[in-house]
């Protein structure tokens, strides 16, 4: 994962000039196990999305997408934080302060908000999103604990490495969302690759560049740059 998170960090500020960048009072995990308690019924895998209500589908979009987006892993993961920060950080005392300084609250708050634009603007997507979120969720933790790289073909999706880790029904899969416009929104969200204007963009760029921006106003609040 550090491999990756270099790799992408580079890419990223050369593809990307600029990008724009409360935390819950739950847990994601409890979030998503009470949103899905409402879901369990005895000699039933789940109820239907549908009893759920839309605001209960909104949280659990919402905390679906932080459990599918490796940034929210990788906020919390002084390793990779380290390694995305700046030679000014030097000590471990450099170190442990601006993973200390984060501001977490204000990196949630940005998915929320614009969960709720989706919400509010594209409701149609919901649901059809909540059907695809375990896949994601599930492939993000492969790629996340994978040792190598994590590389995407841009220009030849279906000869992407990336697809070599994941077993052969969730890379189809998984090539088949990325390829759908409908999940622009959603994979763009979460940092993967999709189908924008009709090329593909690994939206993971976006997500190290936005990294980097939180790590160096860290950085600023521990007095190590200006």
């Amino acid at each position: 994962m550090i491999k990756f998170i270099k790799n992408g960090f580079l890419i990223g500020v050369l593809a990307i000039g600029l990008t724009a960048c409360t935390s819950n009072k739950l847990t994601t995990a409890n979030l998503n196990t009470q949103l899905e308690q409402k879901m369990a019924v005895p000699n039933s895998n789940s109820l239907s999305k549908q009893e759920l209500s839309f605001v209960e589908k909104t949280k659990l979009l919402t905390a679906k997408m932080k459990q599918a987006d490796f940034s929210f892993k990788a906020i919390d993961d002084i390793k990779i934080v380290e390694a995305l920060s700046s030679d000014a950080v030097k000590s471990e005392k450099d170190k442990q302060c601006v993973f200390d300084n984060l501001d977490r609250e204000s990196f949630h708050k940005d998915l929320e908000d614009s969960v709720e634009d989706l919400v509010n603007n594209d409701p149609q997507y919901v649901d059809l999103y909540l059907d695809k979120l375990d896949l994601l969720i599930s492939i993000n933790d492969i790629f996340y604990n994978h040792p190598a790289a994590i590389e995407f073909d841009e220009e030849n999706l279906s000869a992407s490495p990336a697809f070599t880790i994941l077993p052969s029904s969730k890379a189809t899969e998984f090539e088949a969302i990325i390829l759908d416009e409908r999940y622009l929104r959603l994979l763009s969200q979460i940092g993967q690759p999709a189908n924008f204007n009709g090329e593909i963009f690994d939206f993971a760029k976006v997500k190290f560049f936005t990294l980097s921006l939180f790590i160096h106003e860290s950085e600023i609040k521990c007095g190590l740059v200006v």
